[in-house]
C-alpha cells in the first residue's frame, strides 16, 4: 500500500506541478497581453502628442504670416482671435453685400428717373411744336 501511496501523491504532485504550470503560463500571456496594451496605448499617446505639437507649430506659424501679435499667443488665444476676425470679416461682408444691393436699386431708380425725365422732355418737345403750330391760328382771330 506504500507503493500505491506514493504513487498517488507523485500523481497528486503532477497534477499540482502542471496546475501550478499552467497558472503561471496563464499569468505570463496576461502580462505579455497588458505590455501590448500599454504598449499601444503610450504608442498613441505619442502620436496624439505628436499631432498636438505639429498643431501648434502650424498655428504659430500662421499666427507669424498674419499677425506679428499673435506669436505671442498659444494656439488657444490664437484660434479665439482668429475666430473674432472671422465674424468681423464675415459681418464687413454681409454689409457690402447689402450696400452693393442698395446701390444696384439705386442704380436702377436713377436709370428710371432718367427714362422719365427724358419722356417728359419728349413729350414737352411736342407740346412745343403744337404750340408752335397752334400761335399762327390764335393770332389770325
Amino acid at each position: 500500500m506504500v507503493v500505491v501511496g506514493d504513487r498517488a501523491g507523485g500523481l497528486a504532485a503532477a497534477d499540482s506541478q502542471a496546475a501550478a504550470e499552467a497558472a503561471i503560463d496563464i499569468v505570463k500571456k496576461i502580462g505579455d497581453q497588458l505590455a501590448q496594451v500599454e504598449a499601444i496605448r503610450n504608442g498613441q499617446i505619442d502620436v496624439m502628442r505628436a499631432a498636438l505639437g505639429a498643431l501648434e507649430a502650424d498655428a504659430s506659424q500662421l499666427a507669424r504670416e498674419l499677425d506679428a501679435l499673435f506669436t505671442m499667443l498659444g494656439a488657444q488665444r490664437i484660434a479665439t482671435e482668429l475666430s473674432t476676425r472671422l465674424e468681423r470679416a464675415s459681418a464687413t461682408h454681409a454689409s457690402l453685400e447689402r450696400l452693393k444691393r442698395e446701390q444696384v436699386s439705386a442704380a436702377e431708380q436713377v436709370s428710371r428717373a432718367k427714362a422719365e425725365v427724358e419722356e417728359a422732355k419728349a413729350c414737352c418737345g411736342r407740346s412745343t411744336s403744337l404750340r408752335a403750330s397752334i400761335r399762327p391760328m390764335c393770332s389770325l382771330g
